[in-house]
């Protein structure tokens, strides 16, 4: 048997984890899956390899277990973020006090999400619903923020078709192309920088201001800020 049977995928010879690389090559995963597989935390890495079980009759399940990871990411996220608002007490027995201290829970990350960006679950969503292959997810993952909106809410196909791949990525290709030239519209009749913006040197710090808009105030507060702070905002 081990002479007759087939060498382990290319996906799969990439991975070190003995258990993740048999996990990806019973599911037959491609390099995409892969990467979101380890791209996840430890332990929701755990709970995907032990709950994943899509239909039988799925001969290619790589979207079902990117969406499949997107909501175990978002559950566990929801999970900690809610063991966060619980707080913590702490005993003070170190300083002669045996009185326990409540502490408020350390805030929680603010993920770096454009304003206008659809929710990740919304696309994972969209991208089930529509039975998108791995090239037309790609495509819709490649657009701005605005753009994967417009999409969202414009797109159609006709009931009777059962593949509609090709006609979605020439439809964000579409709509790639009006976002970016009315993109272009506003930028030749944009005024000049505002004067906030004007009197920053950095660069990058001077688009941020310019994109916001923000006042000499906002300005003074982010230049106040430690470099890696600053970056962060």
């Amino acid at each position: 048997w081990h002479d007759d049977a087939p060498p382990p995928s290319s996906a799969a010879s990439t991975v070190h984890d003995p258990v993740l690389a048999q996990f990806v090559e019973t599911w037959a995963l491609n390099e995409r899956s892969v990467q979101k597989m380890q791209s996840l935390a430890p332990e929701v890495q755990q709970q995907v390899m032990a709950e994943f079980s899509p239909p039988a009759h799925l001969s290619d399940v790589n979207d079902r277990l990117i969406n499949f990871c997107v909501r175990v990411e978002r559950s566990h996220a929801e999970q900690v973020e809610g063991e966060h608002e619980q707080g913590g007490v702490i005993q003070q027995s170190e300083i002669g006090s045996s009185r326990p201290c409540t502490v408020p829970p350390p805030p929680s990350p603010v993920p770096r999400v454009h304003p206008e960006a659809p929710d990740e679950m919304a696309l994972a969503e969209f991208c089930e619903r529509w039975k998108l292959n791995e090239d037309a997810v790609a495509k819709l993952h490649d657009l701005n923020p605005v753009m994967q909106r417009r999409v969202l809410a414009e797109w159609e196909a006709p009931s009777y078709m059962t593949k509609v791949d090709g006609r979605f990525i020439l439809f964000c290709v579409q709509i790639a192309k009006e976002v970016q030239a009315q993109q272009r519209s506003w930028h030749d009749d944009a005024p000049p920088p505002s004067s906030a913006a004007s009197t920053v040197h950095d660069p990058v710090l001077a688009q941020f201001v310019e994109t916001w808009a923000l006042n000499e105030r906002s300005v003074q507060k982010m230049q106040s800020l430690a470099p890696e702070v600053q970056q962060q905002v």
